[in-house]
């Protein structure tokens, strides 16, 4: 087992941070495909592609992205070890933008997973409320991005992006006190926050000097993460709203 895999693929006793019943997580677990390996900085879908096989990410990071007619892209968001890549909960699925590896990424298909969700939630509730969790989540994340390259500074967009992947690796076991690894490069996190990776660089520098970060080998330690939030202005999902885990119910209430 990847040491950069998530712990909960010991068991998959927690999905989309639902606790499942071992009976559906032997059920999930019977649904995964082989394992595929994906080079870094490839496209794994295009737009206009059917979102109706997707995969779970077994180790390593990518993203759903759009590129430019010169090359350039914007990454939307980022997918992290324990994600679901090109889960969609709509009848006809079709990819709004493109998705793509960052690093070496290794994936297993899930492919009944939509099925399951959607057509049979009153059998499988803990599943279909974890994939209506994984949605909200992955909404949540794009308006936070959005908020970043719109209206933050170089500086509280950096914090907030790593408070971000702190604390969703936290989820899946793999941060480790307030320590994490980043396995992207400069560019890859530019290319998310509306920078350039110069730019990035610099701002790095600046938030060590201030000694809110240590970067040694890939490894991001936050030294002062509550205050790193409460410049960025980061929170969880869970600082606004309650997931409704019921079948057939409203899944956000406020």
């Amino acid at each position: 087992m990847d040491r950069y895999a998530p712990a909960a693929f010991g068991g998959i006793l927690t999905f989309g941070g639902i606790n499942l019943s071992r009976a559906e997580s032997a059920l999930l677990a019977r649904q995964l495909g082989a394992i595929q390996t994906h080079r870094p900085n490839v496209r794994l879908l295009s737009e206009g592609d059917m979102l109706d096989r997707p995969r779970l990410i077994r180790s390593g990071w990518a993203c759903r992205v759009r590129f430019l007619s010169d090359g350039r892209r914007q990454i939307l968001n980022y997918y992290l070890p324990g994600d679901i890549l090109g889960l969609s909960l709509d009848p006809d699925p079709v990819a709004l933008a493109g998705y793509a590896s960052l690093t070496r990424l290794m994936t297993m298909e899930v492919g009944t997973l939509r099925t399951l969700a959607l057509d049979r939630p009153d059998e499988y509730p803990e599943l279909a409320a974890a994939c209506r969790r994984m949605k909200v989540h992955e909404e949540f994340y794009l308006l936070a991005q959005i908020t970043r390259i719109g209206r933050q500074k170089a500086y509280e967009r950096v914090a907030h992006l790593l408070l971000e992947f702190y604390s969703r690796l936290s989820r899946t076991g793999l941060a480790e006190g307030a320590s994490f690894q980043l396995p992207l490069t400069q560019e890859a996190l530019a290319d998310g926050l509306g920078l350039s990776a110069v730019h990035v660089n610099r701002t790095f520098k600046l938030l060590k000097r201030k000694n809110y970060v240590r970067v040694e080998r890939g490894t991001v330690t936050l030294l002062e993460r509550e205050a790193l939030a409460e410049m960025c202005g980061f929170r969880e999902p869970e600082d606004l709203f309650q997931v409704d885990t019921v079948p057939h119910k409203t899944a956000v209430s406020f």
